[in-house]
């Protein structure tokens, strides 16, 4: 019996679209991992533990490896880098929206305490009250693209739209998406040091 040609190539495509959900959902998990380990030793770091017992950084070196090693299996191939022309802007208060819950407290600790204003959005829709709201003023906004009520990059469209002087970063398991309107496309599985220095690169144009 012949093969369908069109048969296969639907349940190819079927079988890509997943493989692409999994490697978004396993990429969240590993920047969560990432993020709450990076801001867990910097704590540590500070305590007589981190000198008197040598485990302790060792164990911190071993959840990087894995972490990293993790990405590159996941990883086919690099996300592209999208630049998008702006004025630099001297405000630093960020806006930030991922309806992962983990991700969510760990990015935004981070950037807090990297010294940045930040507003926090949980779903597309929060975001686009945000965005609307005549009061609102963001430097650089962070989306992730795969939210449960939409996309981030449909966030970033109306975002250039809103404050056109602002910088855009896109956050994305997926190793491609179409962000046109973004000036920088992140893969999840980066650490916070990498993210932390896209967004002060931005910053200062």
């Amino acid at each position: 019996m012949q093969s369908d040609p069109l048969l296969h190539t639907e349940r190819q495509a079927i079988a890509d679209e997943l493989t692409r959900g999994m490697r978004h959902d396993v990429r969240n998990r590993l920047s969560v991992i990432r993020n709450a380990a990076f801001y867990i030793k910097r704590r540590v770091s500070q305590l007589e533990l981190w000198t008197t017992d040598a485990r302790i950084q060792h164990f911190f070196a071993l959840i990087d490896e894995s972490v990293a090693h993790a990405d590159q299996l996941l990883q086919a191939q690099t996300a592209p880098v999208v630049e998008h022309p702006g004025a630099p802007n001297s405000m630093t208060k960020i806006l930030l929206c991922d309806d992962d819950e983990s991700n969510r407290l760990t990015s935004s600790a981070l950037l807090e305490d990297a010294g940045f204003e930040l507003d926090v959005a949980s779903s597309f829709a929060e975001a686009s009250a945000r965005l609307n709201d005549e009061r609102a003023a963001y430097a650089l906004l962070i989306f992730d693209q795969n939210l449960g009520d939409g996309l981030g990059s449909t966030l970033a469209s109306r975002a250039r739209v809103r404050f056109p002087a602002a910088k855009i970063v896109l956050l994305t398991g997926a190793d491609d998406v179409d962000a046109p309107a973004v000036d920088r496309v992140v893969h999840k599985g980066q650490s916070f040091e990498a993210l932390l220095e896209i967004v002060r690169r931005l910053l200062v144009g």
